[in-house]
């Protein structure tokens, strides 16, 4: 079958969906990967892979009618000139135009993964319960011609059906992304000096603030903490300003690193992974990362974080924009080595029984009808 892949940026492509789009090639099919943009540190990986890499039109942040509109057109005449069978669609406009693409170009199958809600349904005033309005029923439009609607945590699945913008006999869970526990290895915690490492994109939402605060908290009772922030700078009303980011690297004791592939060495440098989003989440890749790392991990009780995190079995939770309880936590693993590993070696244990990449994507396959279940 012809198949495409569609993401909102080439980075999500090979980061968290490259060892699917490879499966499904290792099947006989013939893979397209397409994204908004182009960024050859990704895109050529796929291609080097025989994936063929398309750029395609996408307003990523926002509704914009003429934006949409373009993205809408370009897919569905590009799925009738490329003879596209089967569509597999992740992130809300990729799976929103997608699928009302796939439906109007007469595409067999179209498979939807939702990888968390983020912010789309904050109803905090009338401009926002009307873009969740909208956003709702355009999810509704584009999942009726669904094959099958995937979820990475409970609640999200709950909220879509109750919302009643799937069925519920169309959907399915499985744990996250999944992580190659290849790439990882677990090691012995390092504590000296003890490092608490955050990463992710740079935005408000994502709780950076909270883990500044958080540092200038602790350093003040253990001023030889280390306090690591990896990640991209992002753009638009929740993007953090520049003068802010370069305001962090003043502290002694803070080091913003910027954006690297190499997070692998940043996880088994550090001692605790931070995650202070208060974003709905499916299940964030890096907190997977983390246990996969051997590392325990301190994040929100926040939807697809607390799927990952069990209080006290292999983490933290604290609740979202609490500054104080994050450095609470933080200073609890400093003083209770002890425990530090304990949760670190459930974290290992947890990443190899439940969130192995091979066994999601066995889970994947499946629900799509292309290979059955292993496990």
């Amino acid at each position: 079958m012809n198949i495409a892949v569609i993401g909102g940026v080439p980075q999500s492509l090979t980061n968290f969906r490259g060892d699917l789009i490879y499966s499904l090639q290792n099947l006989g099919h013939n893979v397209y990967a397409l994204a908004g943009g182009e960024d050859p540190q990704f895109t050529d990986e796929l291609e080097n892979n025989g994936v063929k890499f398309v750029s395609y039109p996408i307003k990523r942040t926002r509704l914009n009618p003429f934006a949409d509109l373009h993205t809408l057109i370009f897919l569905r005449r590009w799925f009738i000139k490329n003879n596209i069978d089967f569509v597999f669609s992740y992130t809300a406009k990729p799976i929103i135009w997608g699928g009302i693409a796939a439906r109007f170009a007469g595409v067999k199958y179209f498979h939807a993964m939702v990888t968390g809600l983020g912010r789309q349904f904050d109803s905090e005033n009338f401009k926002q319960k009307l873009v969740s309005f909208v956003v709702k029923n355009l999810y509704r439009i584009s999942l009726t011609h669904a094959s099958t609607v995937t979820f990475q945590n409970v609640d999200d699945l709950d909220f879509f059906v109750d919302n009643h913008l799937t069925s519920n006999s169309k959907t399915h869970r499985v744990n996250g992304s999944g992580v190659d526990l290849r790439k990882y290895s677990s090691t012995n915690t390092p504590t000296d000096p003890f490092v608490f490492l955050t990463v992710g994109r740079l935005l408000a939402s994502k709780g950076f603030r909270e883990f500044v605060g958080a540092a200038d908290i602790v350093s003040k009772k253990y001023p030889n903490a280390h306090f690591r922030i990896v990640g991209m700078q992002e753009q638009g009303s929740d993007a953090i300003p520049q003068d802010e980011i370069e305001s962090w690297n003043k502290r002694p004791y803070i080091n913003y690193v910027g954006q690297t592939k190499d997070t692998i060495s940043e996880l088994a440098s550090c001692s605790v992974f931070v995650l202070a989003t208060y974003l709905r989440e499916g299940v964030p890749r890096t907190i997977l990362e983390a246990m996969a790392s051997g590392r325990a991990v301190i994040t929100t009780n926040t939807v697809g974080c607390r799927d990952a995190v069990a209080h006290s079995v292999n983490g933290l939770l604290f609740e979202p924009k609490d500054t104080t309880a994050l450095a609470d936590a933080m200073i609890f693993l400093i003083e209770h080595p002890d425990t530090l590993q304990s949760m670190a070696s459930n974290a290992s244990r947890l990443a190899e029984e439940k969130y192995d990449v091979n066994k999601v994507n066995s889970h994947m396959l499946s629900i799509m009808g292309l290979q059955p279940s292993r496990d």
